[in-house]
């Protein structure tokens, strides 16, 4: 008479394609496997559970990149027919920290800054000016020059989620809000270099310009892909548009995260 094994075959369930951050379960099946002592033994179970490492918890990161800003903040200096408006190509850095829950949702703090720059110059050719040493006045080229920049230091609150695309490529998407507060500051100087020394230098400060600090509400809205290098480090590029009543930013942001 032969003896049969029954032997334990694990069949995954329907359990694992959902949440991967979930317990999943396991059906056990019988196999019978022929014994040469022709001994049957049967042995049967049901489910087991086995647990799947969760991907929950506390992140935080640094990202830089590269944005485009146009905003409403600008100086006109009337009697000189200029008009000085920041924006255009500036370098984004900033940081982030949030928490991810079991679902794949979570919840993000951040802080960026950039600063925005415009600015002109006009050479008014050589004239007479007394640099104050003693010389009296000498020729000097003289040039003339308008700045004007926005320093904006933003604070984010962003609800975002992770899409799992492979074992190691994750979408993360995000809409927040974000509180940015605007340092704008102009002026125009006149910058003398004397003809006969040109280590002999001096500037002096024109009349006008302006100092400003304005605070906007607004929103955000981010897309970006996540590649885990290294256990919880993470690799990222993001695109996000940033807008409120001052100004409006898109940006292309590269990132480095920790996941504790």
């Amino acid at each position: 008479m032969k003896k049969r094994y029954l032997l334990p075959l694990l069949v995954m369930s329907p359990a694992v394609f959902a949440a991967q951050n979930a317990n999943v379960e396991y059906d056990v099946a019988a196999v019978e496997v022929d014994s040469p002592n022709g001994v049957e033994v049967m042995a049967v179970g049901d489910e087991v559970e086995l647990p799947v490492k969760s991907n929950s918890g506390i992140y935080a990161g640094l990202e830089y990149g590269i944005g485009a800003v146009d905003q409403d903040i600008h100086t006109n200096f009337a009697g000189d027919n200029v008009n000085l408006k920041p924006g255009g190509r500036t370098d984004i850095g900033g940081a982030f920290i949030g928490y991810r829950f079991e679902n794949n949702f979570g919840v993000e703090f951040g802080y960026n800054q950039y600063k925005a720059k415009d600015s002109h110059g006009e050479n008014m050719g050589v004239t007479k000016h007394d640099f104050g040493n003693g010389a009296g006045a000498v020729d000097a080229t003289h040039e003339r020059g308008w700045d004007a920049n926005t320093k904006a230091h933003q604070y984010i609150i962003k609800p975002v989620y992770f899409m799992p695309l492979t074992d190691s490529l994750t979408l993360k998407t995000g809409l927040g809000l974000t509180m940015t507060q605007y340092h704008y500051t102009s002026g125009s100087a006149d910058e003398y270099e004397a003809v006969a020394n040109d280590d002999i230098e001096q500037t002096v400060s024109r009349v006008g310009g302006e100092h400003r600090t304005e605070n906007a509400v607004g929103g955000i809205a981010s897309v970006g892909l996540n590649y885990n290098v290294y256990k919880g480090l993470d690799l990222g590029v993001t695109a996000q548009y940033q807008i409120d009543h001052v100004a409006n930013a898109s940006e292309l942001l590269f990132s480095a995260t920790y996941q504790f």
